[in-house]
């Protein structure tokens, strides 16, 4: 397979690199990924038998919370 040159190809990686990312969206980003974590974390924890139910309750609300609060972000957004 021979690579051609083509002026084009980086104007595309230029283009890709100049996405911004607004800190609405970011923060929106980190709370799922924190509630995923923390649901990942509950299966994980209570498989290997090594979390009491209250701590895995607390682990789970943490979750909800940031869950809530990226839900509460994008609606406001609309």
């Amino acid at each position: 397979m021979i690579f051609k040159y083509n002026k084009n190809d980086y104007k595309v990686i230029l283009d890709l690199a100049s996405i911004r990312w607004s800190m609405e969206k970011v923060s929106n980003l980190v709370l799922y990924a924190i509630g995923l974590a923390m649901g990942i974390a509950c299966v994980v924890l209570t498989s290997l038998n090594t979390v009491e139910i209250k701590t895995m309750i607390i682990l789970l609300g943490i979750g909800m919370f940031c869950i809530g609060l990226a839900g509460i972000n994008t609606f406001n957004k609309k």
